[in-house]
């Protein structure tokens, strides 16, 4: 195993991490600590991409770029390439990805298992009719506290070769986030032509690690390794954390997440058409909910009951307590907080 590797080693390069950055000068050593520590029999390097940051991210990069020279391969932008929503990021990431395969870090997540990439590479050479790879991925929360939550949820039922018809009933009839960007690695191969769906059939998906999901499956098949790999930081200040503080946006991403299924749907000859129409249906039931102030009746609508199911009993309770009497909900939340 190589644990640091050798500057003058000849080998094949076989992985090539991207991670984006963005004002993550709080949690950035973990990210970059998760990738100078992997041990692997290969070549790999992390492409790390400071957005024009302006807290001291790029100054940590440096940093390490000059203690890893090897593994950190930092690009330093002086204006943000992300709010040009042009392409941009995605081109700058693409030209400088010279693996076999690419793996995925936002400055804000870590990797926990020192032989992610080992095992990911071991699995897709081992398993030629799979182009994408997963792992499990724990929450925490934004100052890194472990919330006991995973993606996915459940995986008992799983096994360790998935198919596009799997991924389609977890992700969109079932609700389960079945694997999340941290742990994703799949065969750059597939680069070139999930750049080309993004200016067709996937132009409307909102969520970009969708898209790198389902051209894997539309090439082959995933492989899903049972073992905790990484940690995804809630409320770290990214696009999740945007979307629940602005009402707007959150309905103009589910209207377009329904563009996208539709489109999704007719390029795959309507052959997931149950999958993606409910997925479709629980971004009305959103919707709905969102433009009604946060009106958690809505989920008492017999067309949405499957999706109040997903929410379970206590959290279901709790939004209709807010919606109906939001005097006791807080009070009692308030109570809550003090114990």
């Amino acid at each position: 195993m190589i644990d640091k590797q050798d500057k003058d080693n000849q080998q094949p390069l076989m992985v090539t991490i991207r991670c984006t950055v963005f004002n993550h000068e709080r949690y950035l050593r973990e990210c970059l600590d998760g990738f100078v520590m992997q041990k692997t029999n290969f070549r790999f390097e992390a492409i790390v991409h400071d957005d024009a940051s302006t807290d001291g991210s790029a100054a940590i990069i440096k940093e390490y770029a000059e203690k890893y020279p090897d593994i950190i391969k930092p690009i330093y932008e002086t204006e943000n390439q992300y709010s040009k929503h042009d392409g941009s990021l995605g081109r700058i990431m693409r030209e400088h990805t010279h693996g076999k395969y690419v793996a995925f870090c936002e400055g804000d997540d870590y990797w926990t298992d020192p032989l992610k990439l080992q095992k990911q590479v071991d699995a897709l050479e081992n398993n030629s009719e799979c182009k994408i790879c997963f792992g499990i991925t724990e929450t925490m929360t934004a100052d890194g506290k472990p919330t006991g939550s995973f993606f996915p949820s459940s995986f008992e039922h799983i096994g360790n070769t998935i198919t596009l018809e799997d991924f389609c009933r977890e992700q969109f009839t079932h609700g389960q986030w079945f694997g999340h960007t941290s742990t994703f690695m799949y065969s750059k191969s597939l680069d070139d032509i999930r750049n080309q769906l993004l200016k067709t059939v996937f132009k409307d998906f909102p969520y970009g690690d969708i898209t790198i999901v389902l051209t894997g499956f539309l090439y082959g098949k995933g492989y899903f390794i049972k073992d905790t790999m990484s940690r995804y930081r809630l409320n770290s200040g990214g696009f999740n954390t945007m979307m629940k503080k602005n009402t707007d946006k959150a309905i103009a991403v589910e209207n377009k997440l329904i563009l996208g299924m539709k489109a999704f749907d007719e390029y795959t000859e309507f052959k997931y058409h149950k999958h993606l129409q409910n997925r479709i249906l629980r971004s009305e039931c959103i919707k709905e909910y969102l433009s009604g102030g946060n009106n958690a009746l809505v989920y008492l609508k017999p067309k949405y009951w499957k999706f109040a199911k997903m929410l379970g009993a206590k959290s279901l309770v709790l939004m209709i307590l807010q919606t109906v009497m939001p005097g006791p909900y807080y009070f009692l939340k308030k109570k809550l907080k003090g114990h």
